[in-house]
């Protein structure tokens, strides 16, 4: 297996164009992509997900964008995705978390991808423990390392930043959309939410919503965006059957590492509608992090995914590190 160290040289560039190499290296494309400048814009979106495999709540608009010449993407992971691991499991976390981080390397390079690259990745398993533990400058000078790749990769002219949703109790999400949402404010940068498009459920409780609209108990209101370059209109992603069932076939293949925990879920998972409100523009000056959305994730009441550590961390965890990184760090 590849060491962790050799796949972050591989994949740690901090940048990624999507123009194929094979399409930059001919003199034809070159002139036509030349002419094409002066008619129409060039768009940056930069992508940001918690861990590997979330790119597959995007999958249809990273193809779409791969296959643009005036689409250009960079990307940034904030874990490993370690914590994933599960008692059936009897791989370490570092190798677990190795092994993710490979799988998304490759999914990217199936969507299109010329070899992608991403930011720095934290150890999330460990990230956890830190934080249950109550070592919040610990947590908070991981989460500057992220803040500063991610910082550093932003393309100028970037269009728009798309993160996970805040859930306000799928833990990581939360984080993501916390730190994007501050390097944004800063930068007069748009912040597009996406979340996944399945919804499964456990002991009762219902852990993903789909297509949540309206406001919620903040007060911030939906603005749905339309961003053509990407497939999505009104804040929709049209899925056909064939881009849901080329969706699951890609994950099958790609993530090995999730199939038994997919098994784990069969009968529990609904597939969406064909129209699915999954895109959010954010409203940056409304949105309080350490406010439960009206609509949350109940991520955090899952039973499995603890092992060695007493428990998985809630949302009061998370709301006590965001205002210990506003009062040491904004």
């Amino acid at each position: 297996m590849t060491s962790r160290s050799d796949l972050e040289k591989m994949i740690k560039a901090g940048m990624i164009k999507t123009l194929m190499a094979s399409m930059l290296n001919t003199v034809n494309f070159r002139s036509l992509e030349h002419k094409a400048y002066g008619l129409f814009k060039r768009s940056h979106f930069h992508f940001v997900f918690t861990h590997p495999d979330d790119e597959m709540a995007m999958a249809k608009s990273l193809r779409i964008a791969a296959k643009n010449p005036l689409v250009s993407a960079n990307f940034n992971m904030l874990t490993d995705g370690s914590h994933g691991l599960e008692d059936w499991n009897d791989m370490t976390y570092e190798q677990y978390g190795l092994q993710r981080l490979t799988e998304f390397y490759n999914s990217l390079v199936r969507f299109g991808f010329n070899d992608p690259s991403s930011g720095v990745f934290l150890d999330e398993h460990a990230f956890y423990v830190d934080l249950i533990n109550g070592d919040y400058e610990k947590v908070a000078e991981e989460l500057d390392k992220f803040r500063a790749n991610l910082e550093a990769s932003l393309e100028e002219g970037t269009d728009a930043i798309f993160v996970n949703d805040f859930a306000g109790g799928h833990f990581m999400h939360d984080v993501a959309n916390f730190i994007v949402c501050s390097v944004a404010r800063n930068k007069g940068l748009r912040v597009i939410e996406y979340w996944q498009p399945l919804l499964f459920r456990e002991e009762g409780e219902v852990f993903m919503g789909v297509g949540r609209l309206g406001e919620d108990n903040q007060g911030r209101k939906e603005k749905l965006p339309n961003i053509p370059e990407l497939g999505i209109f009104g804040g929709v992603l049209y899925l056909s059957p064939t881009d849901i069932f080329r969706d699951l076939i890609h994950k099958n293949r790609v993530y090995s590492s999730q199939k038994k925990t997919l098994s784990r879920m069969d009968g529990q998972m609904k597939l969406p509608a064909k129209a699915i409100y999954s895109f959010r523009e954010v409203d940056l000056n409304s949105i309080d992090h350490t406010v439960k959305p009206a609509e949350p994730s109940l991520y955090e009441n899952a039973t499995w995914r603890k092992r060695e550590l007493p428990r998985i961390p809630v949302f009061e965890d998370y709301r006590k590190l965001i205002e210990y990184y506003k009062a040491t760090r904004e």
